[in-house]
């Protein structure tokens, strides 16, 4: 008796196993099968609108029922919001959504298999329409897409970039229409629900030239450095200037410089440039330094009778000058008068004056 009890125990259960293990594979099955319609129904759903005034009127082009669950409104700036709604339309049927559409907003059809049909004013089927981008780069680098017009069907997906040419820099987009991108990003997508501008900016990179001086005295007058046809005097050295990289600017410094009496100052070397003048090409910011050379003048003159082997001239200061006197017709050397910081005042014959 306990014996057949667990028998039929054992067979209930083995039934109720394998009815639930085929259950789960069926309904595994069929959640597939779900997955795999709600997907075809979303791919192959089309909706065609029709605007008249206010009214938006939605028909069904698809050969599956629509159901339409929200009207999205688009303001120019902010927020969406959204109005819910319940509409079924069957193939071929049509809805009207009476006072809906007002400017400058922007709508959207949204159903239940997560489309969602943007609506433009003015348009019977936002499929078959055509908006303009125009792209304007300034100088200074190349767009991707190149100066011009290019039309685009409505929603359509549109990649800009910009790339600076060499000595500028990327400053940003500046767009105008409808949804342009006004931003610094230099790649940036947009989509075409209205005629869109934008302008690459470009900036030029600026470099900083100093020119300043060694070797000069207060007492250097007059001009001694010259830049894009301006003088400079030594009181107005350093000077700096601000310049965009990839021009030209032309430098010449004197030589040379009046000092005080029986002084003066003579180029000898500069350092962005090894050229007493020039012309600059600005690739970068840097220094042009002149270094000037003191010269003293040194006046020869001998009384009658007597000559001397060293003519008056110029000598940088330092110079050792070798000084000789020769006498004739009767006349001797007696000595030397000299007068002057590193004069020779004496009777050596010849004799160093510094």
């Amino acid at each position: 008796m306990v014996g057949g009890i667990l028998v039929v125990l054992i067979a209930l259960a083995l039934v109720g196993g394998i009815t639930y293990i085929g259950v789960g594979i069926f309904s595994g099955i069929y959640r597939e099968q779900q997955i795999t319609n709600y997907l075809h129904y979303k791919d192959a759903e089309y909706l065609s609108m029709t605007i008249n005034c206010s009214n938006l009127i939605v028909t069904n082009g698809g050969q599956y029922t629509v159901k339409i669950t929200q009207i999205m409104v688009i303001p120019p700036s902010g927020a969406p919001s959204f109005i819910n709604e319940s509409v079924t339309l069957y193939p071929g049927g049509s809805y009207n959504f009476s006072n809906l559409l007002q400017r400058p907003d922007r709508y959207a059809v949204l159903t239940s298999y997560g489309n969602e049909w943007y609506v433009p004013f003015d348009v019977n089927n936002p499929a078959l329409d055509v908006y303009s981008l125009t792209i304007t780069p300034t100088t200074g680098g190349t767009t991707s897409p190149a100066l011009g017009t290019y039309y685009y069907t409505y929603g359509q997906k549109v990649t800009i970039s910009a790339t600076p040419n060499t000595y500028y820099s990327w400053s940003g987009w500046v767009g105008a229409g409808q949804y342009n991108y006004t931003a610094p990003d230099q790649t940036a997508t947009l989509y075409m629900w209205s005629n869109i501008t934008e302008t690459a900016n470009f900036n030029h990179i600026m470099a900083t030239v100093t020119f300043s001086q060694t070797g000069l005295s207060p007492s250097a007058s007059g001009t001694v450095l010259v830049v894009d046809g301006n003088s400079y005097g030594y009181s107005q050295l350093p000077i700096s200037f601000t310049w965009e990289e990839g021009t030209y600017h032309t430098f010449s410094w004197s030589s040379p410089v009046s000092g005080s009496s029986g002084e003066q100052f003579v180029w000898s070397s500069s350092g962005l440039s090894s050229s007493q003048s020039g012309t600059l090409f600005i690739t970068g910011s840097g220094s042009v330094t002149a270094s000037y050379t003191t010269q003293y003048y040194l006046t020869m003159s001998a009384q009658y009778g007597l000559s001397v082997s060293r003519s008056s001239g110029w000598y940088n200061a330092g110079t050792q000058v070798r000084i000789s006197a020769t006498g004739s017709s009767g006349s001797e050397f007696y000595s030397w008068s000299g007068s002057g910081s590193g004069s020779y005042s004496g009777s050596s014959n010849p004799a160093n004056s510094f």
